[in-house]
Formats: structure tokens, sequence, C-alpha cells
């Protein structure tokens, strides 16, 4: 592989699943002693600008790749691997059935289907990216995102709580976390600096939180942009959130961070470290994919309060 022609990788999700992604970038870099370009939503770029060795690839025909991996089954991604040059084509399916007929015409290299080896995302794109192993797997990881990303009126120390996501069912109720604010409040523990997303349910959902708290919070909610998002999350003294992409960024960014789990499979995406502690819904309940509200009250504020005598107390 050619480090002045950096290979392409492709692949579009959403903002969590696009940070898994790294892990397998930094694997490919290491082999080319260089860069990869990677082509994923434009509005990701931000973050994509915090992956080292890493460069954004928008919609340019004709630009040479020493190879192009996709792991996107849509049309756009066979496009853009299609207006590539390159030698290597191939496209690393989910399932048999996301390969089409159409789909050898492009990836001449081949189309297969990833071997399912890990249960954890990120691992699971390291062990199937197609190239040699170079270093041994770890984590996602972002580099410091500018300061002038932050925005202005942040506290200079906060504990960061991102209670929605897109998908509503992993949302915990409002009045616990308002309970749990109060009880880390009473512990010493704050100011909280409050973000979501831009939905009207959302923003009200975090309303909520705040009318029912007695701690001093600074409500962001809808009013942040993606850098500035990367910016509170990399700066935050400690992260309490659901399954979304704050937990993941936290991560990345190597702060102390509690998420809470519910219908989605924690194995797949929480990786266990000494500053990662997750609650997971299904050790309340038989149920399969449960709501997260089975999740007590009380757990949630130990399992805060450990991970800050753990991880910042003793820091």
């Amino acid at each position: 592989m050619s480090v002045n022609n950096p290979p392409l990788v492709i692949y579009h999700k959403q903002l969590g699943d696009v940070l898994m992604f790294e892990p397998a970038l930094a694997k490919l870099a290491a082999l080319t002693g260089g860069s990869v370009r990677f082509s994923t939503r434009a509005s990701f770029a931000p973050m994509i600008s915090l992956m080292e060795n890493v460069e954004p690839a928008g919609y340019d025909p004709l630009r040479y790749a020493s190879a192009v991996y996709s792991f996107s089954e849509r049309f756009h991604a066979a496009f853009k691997a299609l207006i590539t040059l390159s030698p290597e084509k191939r496209f690393i399916a989910i399932v048999q059935a996301h390969i089409r007929p159409w789909h050898h015409l492009v990836y001449r290299a081949g189309c297969s289907v990833a071997k399912r080896v890990a249960p954890y995302q990120a691992e699971h794109f390291f062990d199937n990216i197609p190239c040699p192993a170079t270093m041994p797997f770890r984590p996602p990881r972002l580099l410091a995102p500018p300061s002038e990303w932050l925005p202005e009126g942040l506290p200079d120390e906060y504990v960061l709580l991102h209670a929605t996501s897109a998908w509503k069912r992993k949302s915990w109720p409002s009045e616990r976390w308002a309970a749990v604010l109060n009880d880390l409040h009473d512990a010493g523990l704050g100011p909280f600096v409050l973000t979501g997303g831009a939905a009207d349910w959302e923003r009200e959902f975090v309303a909520a939180i705040q009318r029912g708290t007695r701690a001093r919070v600074l409500d962001l909610s809808g009013k942040t942009n993606l850098e500035s998002y990367l910016a509170i999350v990399s700066k935050a003294r400690m992260v309490l959130c659901i399954d979304g992409s704050a937990t993941h960024l936290a991560a990345a960014f190597r702060r102390p961070v509690l998420t809470l789990f519910g219908p989605t499979p924690a194995a797949r995406w929480h990786y266990a470290s000494e500053t990662s502690a997750m609650v997971d819904a299904k050790d309340f309940t038989p149920e399969a994919k449960p709501a997260v509200s089975y999740i007590p009250e009380e757990v949630v504020t130990q399992a805060a309060l450990s991970l800050w005598g753990r991880c910042v107390v003793q820091s």
C-alpha cells in the first residue's frame, strides 16, 4: 500500500457507530505507515478530524486509493467506490443478504460477509478490516478538541449528564435523573451540565430534569453543534448517560463515564475499563430487551459515587 495514495474506508452510520471504527482505521494506518481516508457522513467531519492519521473523504471523483474497503451496502457507498481509482475494491457485508449482484460489478476484489469474532463492536470492525495485524486491539481514541470549540459560559469543572438519544426507549425516567442529581449534589458533586438533542421531546425531557433538581445545572440541550458537543464531553470531570454517542465519546476522550443500558446489548457497545462503568437493566428483570426503567435509582447513585471516588477523587 502506498503512503502517497492512502486506502479508502467507507462506512455510513450514526455518530457512535462511526466512532467504533477508529481502532480499525488505526490498524490500517499503522500498516501503511501513513494516513487513511474515511468516507462517512460529511457532518461528522469534526469528529473525524480528532482521529489520528485519518482524513475525511469527500466525493472527489477519480482520486486514486491504494485500496477501497466498504462496510456499507448502500448505493451511495458503492458509487463512492466506483468513482475511486483503485486496484483493490472490497465490500464486507454484515449479512449475506446485503450482498446484491451489482455489488460484484463494483467490488472486483470480492464481496464477503464479516466474520463475527468479537462481541464488542469496535473489536468486530478491528478484526474484519482486511489487512494484516499491525497492532493489538485497543478501544477507540480521540484527540483533544481545540479549546475554541468550547461554548461560552461553561463552568471550569462540571459533571455532564446526557440523558437522551434518538431512540426514546433507551431513556431513563427524568424524575429519577433529577433525584440522582440531588443525591450527587448532596454528596458534594457538581455543578452539572445537561446536553441532549434538539427534538422537542428531548428538550422537554431535559427541562423536566432541571425542574426536578435542586442542584446547580446548565441546560444546553438542543443548543450545541457537533464541535461544542465534542468539546463539552472531552472536558467533563465525569459523564452520566444512557447508551448512545455520549458514552462512546467519553470513553474515547478517556473521561470517567457511567452508562445505563436497557434494550441494547451492553457487551456490543460497552468496553469495561477502570474509567468506564455501566448498569444494565437486564440485571433487574428476566426480559431479553428490557426498558431502562427497570434500573433502580439508588443503584445509579451508588455507581456514580463509586466511579467518582475511583477516578476523580483519587486521580
